[in-house]
């Protein structure tokens, strides 16, 4: 049942793709919906400008319910990672519901063989960056619950991005996966190099992190020969930045940037 209604959602967020981005009409109120692997962010917006937003837990259902309700719109955009989209239709009822996918972004070219595989949160992450930095190579770095790393070239093909676990991640499955090792936080940071297993644990998880955006930027920078921007977004990306040697730009709400440079395609 899932399936059927995800694949009836996507076949109407379809027919919007390849519209051509141009001035949002200033008529429509839209809530736009970054629904991730943890956390669920809203923003209502008019005009271009944000009126309300708000974030919630996956399991705080009764609050997004009630912060729902209580306000103002008449379209909704969804970027959709961490969520069954059933839970869109139980949520908005009879508006008008649009997803985020593959097909909308203007001027990218991927570089997936098959493309409606990649992260919604990713496409709008990229969209966001191509937005804020018109006419440059981009590589883009999302430390959300995985670290996702996507280089786009200044002509707009996605050249390949990569996966792996986020900080969080890396610090849990350590101690679940083993018999000894504790579970270690970044709290337990004092220097670069630990002297106790939970700090030997901190420093491996996020020297690891900044050591993998670090080589990656610099693999990009092999491949465009113009200047290249690091962009990073999602809940680590200010912890991580503070640490990285080459320059970057944080970006907090990269994927909203994304989506609201789609919803011209949307409005009518």
């Amino acid at each position: 049942m899932f399936a059927a209604i995800a694949a009836k959602f996507l076949q109407n967020s379809s027919s919007l793709a390849n519209q051509p981005l141009g001035n949002v009409m200033t008529e429509k109120i839209f809530l736009l919906v970054d629904a991730g692997n943890t956390r669920i962010k809203m923003r209502v917006y008019s005009r271009g400008t944000t009126i309300s937003e708000a974030g919630y837990y996956h399991d705080e259902e009764r609050k997004i319910l009630e912060w729902i309700d209580s306000q103002t719109f008449n379209e909704v955009l969804i970027c959709n990672t961490g969520f069954p989209d059933t839970a869109f239709e139980k949520w908005f009822g009879h508006r008008p519901l649009h997803f985020m996918n593959h097909l909308q972004p203007a001027g990218l070219a991927w570089a997936y063989h098959q493309p409606e595989q990649i992260g919604k949160d990713r496409i709008a992450s990229m969209l966001g960056a191509r937005k804020l930095y018109p006419g440059k190579a981009i590589c883009v770095a999302g430390a959300g619950t995985c670290l996702t790393i996507d280089f786009i070239s200044e002509s707009g093909n996605h050249v390949g991005g990569s996966i792996s676990p986020g900080l969080q991640m890396r610090l849990k499955a350590m101690h679940t996966f083993t018999e000894k090792l504790p579970q270690s936080s970044v709290s337990e940071l004092i220097d670069y190099w630990g002297k106790s297993s939970l700090s030997c644990l901190a420093s491996g998880a996020l020297w690891g992190m900044v050591a993998e955006i670090e080589h990656r930027f610099a693999a990009a920078k092999t491949i465009e020969p113009t200047e290249t921007v690091l962009v990073l977004t999602g809940g680590d990306a200010d912890f991580l930045a503070q640490r990285l040697k080459v320059h970057n730009f944080v970006v907090s709400d990269l994927v909203f940037q994304g989506m609201f440079a789609v919803l011209a395609s949307l409005v009518k």
